[in-house]
């Protein structure tokens, strides 16, 4: 099985590092598309506004943001679950 097909069946999670005004909009597309994403980032406080349903970005928009499946973090050790 292709690694698109285990992520289409829930089988892998995608983690995307980096979720700035690029990182953003791919990880939102890819939940969006009900692919399950660790969005990852060093700044806390930028984690700390995502999972509150804000964008600090603007690229994607609160509402977005808000709804979104995206997993927010800025622990290194969630990365191990993709």
């Amino acid at each position: 099985m292709k690694l698109f097909d285990k992520l289409v069946a829930h089988e892998e999670n995608l983690s995307l590092v980096g979720l700035g005004y690029v990182g953003m909009p791919i990880a939102v597309a890819f939940a969006k598309k009900g692919i399950n994403v660790i969005g990852f980032d060093l700044n806390k406080e930028k984690i700390a506004l995502y999972k509150s349903g804000v964008d600090p970005t603007k690229e994607v928009g609160n509402e977005v943001i808000s709804k979104t499946t995206v997993q927010f973090t800025s622990d290194e050790a969630d990365l191990k679950k993709a």
